[in-house]
């Protein structure tokens, strides 16, 4: 290993670099890398040289490179370096391009790059970004979303638009995963037109499918606070459909049951409406031991609490057959029932309400 002297360290590196391809402990050291990222920013007669010298070295180590945060300083300024240099670009893009793994801390350099090649844009170059990203391994780490909405700001939409639909044609793999629904959250805050028709469509198709996975969940709450009212609208038809087995199966899911409430909790004013005046049609389908049942499940005990609570504002006359419903002839050991017991006092103090302040019964 060459040692660099603390005299004139700065021609010592230009010496070297003037010599050969840039040494990766150059880039990682702070002291050497502060000396390449003057060298780089000078321009004297040899900058062509040590251009191409240190993009040489980040080709042989350009993951080691991107994942040290004080490489990311000599990575930045190399970049810039080569602005308006296609070939430069070109193969600092593909080796980057040849990894068998996938490292979530190569994001922020990554984003680097996205920013370097969308400058012009050059569209070879913006395709094999895009492939780059286009992975599984790369969509299901961490700062993924980051990510793609890089590439999305900086990139034309002509060629960002690609990740929309691999998003949507791996989604049924990956819907247990953590970070894949983030992706999907970024897809359709930034679709358009065509896209953003395909990714309604999308999420309306996997709205009962989504609803009750752990993750995915997120993406459809994602859909109804961002969704324009129609696609909300037919998302409510999705989810609360006529069969009562839907109601039963999604208000007693850990996660789906969070999707019906916000269908009609954080959504605008029609969709609120409609969802709620559904939701206790829904439950008023329901045979009064079947609502016992649901009663005992503190999830759809929780949701029945909470339209019983919404309803009695907005459509009171359900809300008190709902009430109805829920007192009639629970049986004494469901009653000792903890859950049970909190929505038999809440459909009491509807009763109570509407008898001696409505004067309804």
């Amino acid at each position: 290993m060459l040692l660099i002297p603390n005299v004139f360290p700065l021609e010592m590196i230009r010496w070297e670099l003037r010599s050969g391809p840039l040494r990766l402990e150059l880039a990682l050291s702070p002291e050497t890398a502060a000396c390449v990222v003057l060298l780089l920013e000078l321009d004297e007669d040899d900058k062509l040289i040590l251009l191409n010298n240190v993009v040489a070295g980040v080709e042989t180590y350009v993951h080691r490179i991107m994942e040290n945060g004080q490489a990311h300083v000599v990575f930045n300024t190399l970049l810039r370096r080569c602005e308006g240099r296609y070939e430069l670009l070109w193969r600092i893009v593909h080796a980057v391009m040849n990894f068998d793994y996938w490292n979530y801390q190569w994001v922020t350099s990554l984003c680097m790059l996205i920013t370097a090649v969308a400058q012009h844009p050059y569209p070879h170059l913006c395709r094999m970004i895009v492939r780059c990203v286009k992975r599984d391994d790369v969509m299901n780490g961490n700062n993924a979303d980051t990510l793609l909405q890089h590439c999305f700001f900086k990139m034309p939409y002509e060629y960002s638009k690609a990740l929309i639909y691999y998003a949507m044609d791996n989604t049924h793999n990956n819907l247990r995963s953590e970070f894949w629904w983030k992706c999907l959250a970024k897809c359709f805050t930034h679709a358009k037109e065509r896209e953003l028709h395909e990714l309604e469509e999308f999420s309306i198709d996997r709205a009962t499918e989504m609803a009750e996975g752990k993750y995915s969940c997120f993406f459809l709450r994602h859909v109804l606070m961002q969704g324009s009212t129609l696609t909300n609208l037919r998302l409510v038809d999705e989810l609360i459909g006529v069969d009562r087995e839907d109601i039963m199966r999604l208000s007693g899911d850990p996660y789906a049951n969070c999707i019906l409430l916000e269908c009609f909790l954080n959504t605008s004013t029609d969709v609120r409406d409609k969802a709620l005046y559904r939701v206790l049609s829904a439950f008023l389908v329901l045979h009064p031991h079947e609502l016992a049942q649901l009663m005992q499940n503190a999830c759809a005990n929780h949701v029945l609490r909470v339209v019983l609570n919404r309803g009695e504002a907005a459509f009171p006359l359900l809300s008190l057959m709902l009430a109805e419903r829920i007192l009639l002839e629970p049986s004494q050991a469901i009653l000792e029932h903890p859950n049970v017991q909190k929505s038999v006092n809440f459909a009491m103090e509807i009763l109570y309400v509407a008898t001696f302040f409505w004067g309804w019964i």
